[in-house]
C-alpha cells in the first residue's frame, strides 16, 4: 500500500478474501497476517456491548494469550480501557503513547507482563451502538511516525471491511439474537421514552390503553426487562429507537 493505486487493490484484494470466509478464525487469520505484515506479533478484534450498562460485555478475539485476556476481564478493564475510550471519543488511531498509559497505568502494567506494550488501536460505532475494536501491539520496539498513517490507514479499513462478515457469521452469541419491533411498537416506545404515560399515548394514537399497554409488555417480553423505563433505555441502546 505504498500508493494510491495499492491501496485500492489491497482493498479489492480484502474485501473479497473476507467475503468468502466462512468462519471468524478464517476472518482472524487474514487480519493475523497483515498484523504481521506491519511488524506486530499481536492483534485483537474486539467487541463491546452497550449492555449491561453497570458492566458492559467485551468479547476478545484474536492472538492475545489467554491468561491476560482472562485477567482482563476479572479486573473489569473493558470499560475503562483507555484505548476504547478515547477511540470513541475522539474517532481516531489511538497509540498506546506514555499519555495513554497514564489514564490506566495498571492496565498497560499487567499487559506489558504478557508482551503487549506497544501497539495502536482503532474503535468503531456498529449500526446497534456496540463498539467494534481492532488493536495490533508488539512487545519491542515503539511506533514511529512514520508508520502512523499505514497502521491507522489498515486498522480502520480492516475494521471497515470485517465488521458486516463478522455479524453475518455470527462471530459471538451476543450476534445470535436480533431484537424486531414492529412500527406501532417503535412508535408506542418513542412517545413513552417523550414521557408520555399510557392514557396520552392512546389519544394521541388513537387507540385504547388497554392496546397500549399490550404492546408494552410485549415490548417488555422482547426486550427481556421488567418495566417500560427500562424497556426505553435498552432500546436506546440498541438504536431501536
Amino acid at each position: 500500500m505504498n500508493n494510491q493505486r495499492g491501496f485500492v487493490d489491497w482493498w479489492v484484494m480484502m474485501s473479497e478474501k473476507i467475503a468468502a470466509c466462512e468462519s471468524h478464525d478464517e476472518i482472524l487469520d487474514f487480519i493475523g497476517i497483515e498484523a504481521a505484515s506491519l511488524g506486530f506479533n499481536n492483534y485483537a478484534y474486539a467487541i463491546r456491548t452497550t449492555e449491561p450498562f453497570t458492566r458492559p460485555k467485551t468479547y476478545i478475539l484474536g492472538s492475545y494469550p489467554n491468561e491476560w485476556i482472562k485477567r482482563y476481564h476479572a479486573k473489569n478493564y473493558g470499560p475503562h480501557d483507555p484505548t476504547i475510550e478515547l477511540g470513541i471519543r475522539r474517532k481516531k488511531l489511538i497509540l498506546w503513547d506514555r499519555k495513554v498509559h497514564k489514564e490506566n497505568p495498571q492496565l498497560f502494567g499487567e499487559a506489558n507482563e504478557w508482551g503487549l506494550k506497544y501497539g495502536a488501536t482503532f474503535t468503531t460505532k456498529g449500526v446497534d451502538n456496540t463498539l467494534q475494536v481492532l488493536s495490533f501491539s508488539r512487545k519491542h520496539e515503539d511506533i514511529s511516525k512514520k508508520e502512523e498513517p499505514i497502521i491507522n490507514l489498515t486498522l480502520k479499513c480492516l475494521l471497515d471491511i470485517c465488521y458486516d462478515k463478522m455479524r453475518e457469521i455470527n462471530v459471538h452469541p451476543f450476534y445470535d439474537f436480533e431484537i424486531t419491533l414492529s412500527p406501532r411498537e417503535k412508535e408506542i416506545l418513542q412517545w413513552t421514552a417523550d414521557g408520555k404515560s399510557a392514557s396520552e399515548i392512546s389519544i394521541i394514537l388513537g387507540i385504547t390503553i388497554h392496546t397500549v399497554n399490550f404492546h408494552l409488555k410485549n415490548i417488555q417480553k422482547k426486550m427481556g426487562v421488567n418495566n417500560k423505563t427500562a424497556s426505553v433505555a435498552r432500546a436506546v441502546a440498541l438504536s431501536l429507537i
